[in-house]
């Protein structure tokens, strides 16, 4: 009998655990971690503004490390695909946020052989 009441108090606190951190955590850190990024960049803090402000340096012909040095300023980089010059192709996701749902930027970048930018486009 005590086994059971364990296991259904177990039970519970691990359902609250998982609804305060799906649910009001998640909005929490969005609102914090905008503000940090819109303090440090100069930006208004929304994910529009993240958006614009990426795509002010994402210019054809641009050297591949320039951009990533820039996109380092938003927040870590997850880089997949490309690791060097000569892969034509980088997925690049940007977190910034500590809860993985705020953290949905995710850019693609294509590149000549010789790491200048040829086109890029944002996963939606």
């Amino acid at each position: 009998m005590q086994f059971i009441k364990y296991l259904i108090l177990t039970s519970l606190t691990l359902l609250v655990f998982i609804m305060i951190y799906l649910f009001p955590y998640r909005y929490i850190d969005q609102v914090v971690c905008l503000q940090e990024i819109s303090g440090r960049l100069e930006i208004e803090p929304t994910y529009g503004a993240v958006y614009q402000y990426a795509r002010s340096f994402l210019v054809e012909g641009t050297d591949r490390q320039e951009i990533l040095a820039k996109l380092e300023t938003i927040g870590k980089l997850e880089i997949k695909g490309g690791s060097g010059i000569g892969s034509p192709i980088d997925r690049i996701k940007i977190v910034f946020c500590s809860h993985p749902l705020n953290n949905n930027m995710v850019l693609y970048a294509e590149y000549t052989y010789g790491g200048a930018l040829i086109n890029y486009w944002f996963e939606e």
